[in-house]
């Protein structure tokens, strides 16, 4: 499974505030995860925890604008 830096921090992060170990965190995702791939239901659950705390984004983080997929 492949994720950016970024998200292997936060969800460290929100392991940690949960009390609770990584891994047990991404099993829990994956078991109510109803579509998609593992990867991106970790991208979605972090965004979504985010969004729910309202955190700003971290301090010198450049916003990026999405790579065009191929056909």
């Amino acid at each position: 499974m492949s994720l950016e830096e970024t998200f292997w921090s936060d969800l460290k992060q929100i392991a940690r505030a949960q009390g609770t170990t990584l891994s047990g965190l991404i099993a829990k995702i994956d078991h109510t995860r109803e579509q998609g791939t593992l990867s991106s239901a970790l991208r979605l659950f972090v965004l979504e925890h985010i969004h729910l705390i309202g955190r700003t984004p971290k301090a010198g983080a450049v916003p990026v604008a999405p790579k065009s997929l191929p056909d």
